[in-house]
């Protein structure tokens, strides 16, 4: 119940929400997608609310649409995107005079944070120093300031991808829960080279 009341707290700031800010060609085509994004939420179609939104943002960043956004990600059960947006919102609603949109987005923001899921992608020290390795997240590269870190993700399944020249290539898959989950891979790319799969350690 105190979830579904935050929720409409947040709703009913948006419904005085309208993007704002970019030169007038941009701002009439964001506001457009913005309201293509609210029709698209109130029917239920959350995927393409948020891609809407999303669209809209990028084309007149503002936090009235950021906040739109995480909100849209949180009814998809995208939590730690939700997270991530609600706090960006929060900033950026501060930033703007906007208390209202501040105090939806950093009440979310609080609200989420006990609820998150966790991937820990743990590279020995003796393989982090080596040079060329590459660790990739679904083809994104980790930046090696977050491994060992906890990181907070999305359900879901991902892979897990090492390499490193002359040693070959280490694979692993995880699946995440939507909430309160914690999973932790060991990059394990020793010799000899070839494809290699890790355990996901619980």
């Amino acid at each position: 119940m105190v979830r579904l009341l935050a929720l409409g707290a947040v709703a009913a700031v948006l419904s005085a929400v309208a993007p704002a800010g970019a030169a007038p060609e941009e701002t009439g085509r964001a506001e457009a997608i913005f309201q293509e994004g609210r029709s698209l939420l109130a029917d239920g179609r959350y995927a393409d609310a948020c891609r809407s939104f999303s669209e809209s943002q990028a084309l007149d960043p503002a936090s009235g649409t950021l906040l739109a956004l995480a909100y849209c990600q949180e009814l998809s059960g995208l939590l730690a995107s939700a997270w991530t947006n609600y706090r960006a919102a929060a900033e950026l609603a501060q930033r703007e005079g906007q208390p209202a949109r501040h105090d939806a987005a950093a009440g979310q923001f609080k609200g989420l944070a006990d609820r998150l899921s966790f991937l820990t992608v743990v590279v020995p020290p003796e393989l982090a120093k080596e040079p060329g390795l590459k660790v990739m997240r679904d083809g994104i590269e980790l930046p090696p300031a977050q491994f060992g870190t906890a990181i907070p993700v999305d359900g879901g399944t991902y892979r897990l991808e090492a390499s490193l020249p002359e040693r070959g290539t280490w694979t692993a898959t995880v699946t995440i829960n939507a909430e309160r989950d914690k999973k932790t891979l060991v990059v394990e790319l020793i010799a000899p080279p070839g494809e290699r799969s890790a355990p996901v350690l619980t």
